[in-house]
């Protein structure tokens, strides 16, 4: 793609709304532009963004409904499902380390009742999981650091039990994938709704 190739070009506007807000989240500027399906959102919390083709948007009194209509009652989890296509996949699943270390210490309660390993591997594994949960996980909120650090210190006594380990490591919805659906989108939303009245 060069300057000097033949090309076509067409300038459409877009519509931006700039809100500060006075607690939780400080700013977010929401810009959709019905020409082209672009719907995005520039927050302290993150960017997300994407295209619809407004072809596809469906109809509205016979004529094609424009993205404005199309945010107002699309639900805000379909709509962060498309932002999630455009963002790492940390944005959509997080290492959730609590939950982990219940399944694990649940595991090792019905090994033991069905017992399937000893008293003392037990033992040394239930108190090796709290340790290490402890001293390298508490106080981290970034869940890929969680991940390594979990990794890199591992116990033994656990390795040993848990084999498969990485098939214990429980993945829940991030707390920005969550933040985006739950106040972000539907903040929009009921804005965009209270306009149209």
């Amino acid at each position: 793609m060069s300057i000097d190739d033949k090309f076509t070009v067409r300038e459409y506007e877009a519509k931006s709304y700039s809100f500060q807000f006075e607690k939780g989240y400080s700013w977010a500027i929401y810009t959709v532009n019905d020409h082209t399906g672009e719907f995005s959102i520039q927050s302290d919390w993150g960017d997300y963004t994407y295209r619809w083709d407004i072809r596809h948007l469906g109809k509205t009194d016979g004529r094609l409904t424009t993205l404005h209509e199309f945010l107002t009652h699309a639900e805000s989890h379909y709509i962060v499902k498309k932002f999630a296509q455009n963002k790492h996949h940390t944005f959509r699943k997080e290492f959730d380390d609590a939950a982990t270390k219940t399944d694990l210490l649940n595991s090792i309660c019905e090994r033991r009742r069905e017992q399937e390993i000893t008293k003392d591997d037990a033992r040394e594994a239930w108190s090796e999981i709290h340790e290490t949960w402890d001293m390298y996980l508490n106080g981290h909120s970034d869940s890929v650091a969680k991940t390594i650090l979990l990794w890199e210190n591992l116990p033994e006594s656990v390795s040993k039990l848990f084999d498969d380990f990485h098939e214990w490591m429980v993945y829940g919805a991030s707390r920005e994938f969550l933040f985006c659906e739950k106040k972000l989108v539907p903040f929009f939303q009921k804005f965009l709704r209270s306009k149209a009245t």
